[in-house]
């Protein structure tokens, strides 16, 4: 199942650099104040809490509108069942965890949009740190562990979670990299 092959794949596509503009330029977030980062979610209600979110629910919201570059990739998918731009700053983190244990409904895509060095970024993964390309996709295998932690202000990143579909594998597939 591709939401558990191995551990970080990397997809042979690049956003445009428009796309960090567009969320620097984003003046509403909502705040997760424990952990000091920002987020905000493209896809279903935004009056709705995500966790209570139906599956029915999977249509993009005003906030796409304000990030053409990066609903342009998250189109390449149909049944995206989240997608949430998330804005750190120096002192955010996401500790480390494990995730996705549902059977293989879905699997997880990470775009870091930038500040992918390892002096301003540090991606924990297993027993690494991982040093992303900025604006480049990754499919990753969110049953290991993993964590991040941002050294720097205005670091963006966008999360998805794929509906495990024939034909979103098959998407996902055609831009993977082989080396």
């Amino acid at each position: 199942m591709i939401e558990h092959y191995g551990d970080i794949i990397e997809l042979d596509y690049k956003l445009k650099p428009d796309a960090i503009d567009q969320c620097k330029a984003i003046q509403t977030w909502e705040w997760q104040e424990e952990k000091s980062r920002r987020y905000i979610d493209l896809i279903g209600d935004l009056a709705q809490e995500y966790r209570g979110k139906g599956e029915e629910d999977l249509s993009y919201n005003s906030n796409m509108d304000r990030l053409p570059e990066i609903r342009d990739f998250i189109a390449l998918f149909t049944g995206v069942y989240k997608a949430r731009v998330q804005e750190l700053d120096a002192g955010s983190y996401f500790e480390p965890h494990r995730d996705h244990f549902q059977g293989g409904k879905r699997f997880r895509i990470l775009v870091p949009l930038n500040n992918t060095t390892r002096d301003k970024y540090a991606f924990f993964y297993e027993d690494r740190i991982i040093e992303f390309k900025p604006l480049t996709p990754y499919i990753l295998n969110t049953r290991k562990v993993h964590g991040a932690m941002s050294f720097s202000d205005g670091t963006y990143h966008l999360l998805m979670s794929v509906n495990n579909t024939e034909a979103n594998q098959m998407t996902a597939l055609n831009m993977v990299t082989f080396r």
